[in-house]
């Protein structure tokens, strides 16, 4: 290689211009140099390029690409399900300490087994847990997350809600009430499950006497006005009805008024 400088300082410039653009062609500005360098696969020649695009495509036709398999979708990491590699590596991590505390503690009550496996666990764990089929509606995932994030409530507050409103509402998931809840909570500072749950059982059993002290409302029965026709139409077949006739004695008159009240009282 050489500068301009070099070039126009020769004795014939044009000459050594055109000599310098030779070299440079046949060292570099070929597809040889490239390939060489492992930059191309292969130099064909013009005429030859339908047929190795022909033997590529068929080399390629069955061909198959497996790619890695990603290790969680659009569902934040906080939601994934039991089985990822995520909830694997931090269950077998507190798995040790769990035994350790376990060990040292007295044995714990149901309630807070309860409040300790809600602590553990995320909501579509705990939806999963609750199906028969073991998925989780991915609506209603999103549904208790959007509401978790709007209220700012933490995570194991928002299983003990769940709990709360599944018991409530005979195993259905109400987005309004939900909601509603949530903000009552919210409102109130609730931020762990020992919290949570006491107002949930606190809240239920004010439900559960509300609901055996509402009374239960009597049917009244209807009384329309009676029409002015009704009461001469009665009258005159009262009067046509006990009218006595020549071989009619007082007992037959006195049963005959007897049928007649009888009959009348069905449409009071």
């Amino acid at each position: 290689m050489c500068s301009a400088k070099e070039i126009n300082a020769s004795p014939n410039p044009e000459e050594v211009r055109q000599k310098k653009i030779e070299e440079y062609r046949k060292k570099y500005a070929n597809p040889y140099i490239a390939a060489k360098l492992g930059i191309v696969d292969d130099v064909s020649d013009p005429r030859e390029t339908r047929i190795k695009l022909v033997q590529g495509l068929e080399m390629l036709k069955d061909k198959k690409e497996e790619r890695p398999k990603k290790k969680h979708g659009n569902i934040p990491p906080r939601l994934y399900a039991k089985s990822t590699v995520e909830n694997e590596i931090a269950a077998s991590q507190t798995v040790e300490k769990k035994l350790e505390q376990s060990k040292q503690q007295k044995p714990l009550t149901k309630e807070e087994k309860l409040i300790q496996h809600f602590e553990a666990i995320t909501h579509r764990e705990l939806l999963e847990d609750l199906s028969p089929s073991g998925k989780a509606s991915i609506d209603e995932i999103n549904m208790i997350t959007d509401i978790m994030e709007q209220h700012g409530l933490t995570q194991p507050v928002m299983n003990v809600l769940i709990d709360y409103v599944l018991k409530r509402s005979s195993n259905k998931l109400n987005q309004k009430f939900i909601d509603r809840v949530a903000a009552s909570w919210s409102r109130e500072g609730i931020k762990t499950a020992k919290e949570a749950f006491k107002v949930a059982k606190r809240d239920y059993q004010q439900f559960k006497t509300g609901k055996q002290k509402q009374p239960t409302r009597k049917q009244s029965a209807r009384k329309g006005v009676v029409p002015e026709w009704y009461d001469e139409q009665k009258k005159k077949q009262e009067e046509q009805y006990l009218k006595p006739s020549k071989t009619a004695s007082k007992e037959d008159i006195e049963k005959k008024q007897e049928e007649l009240e009888a009959f009348f009282k069905q449409f009071k």
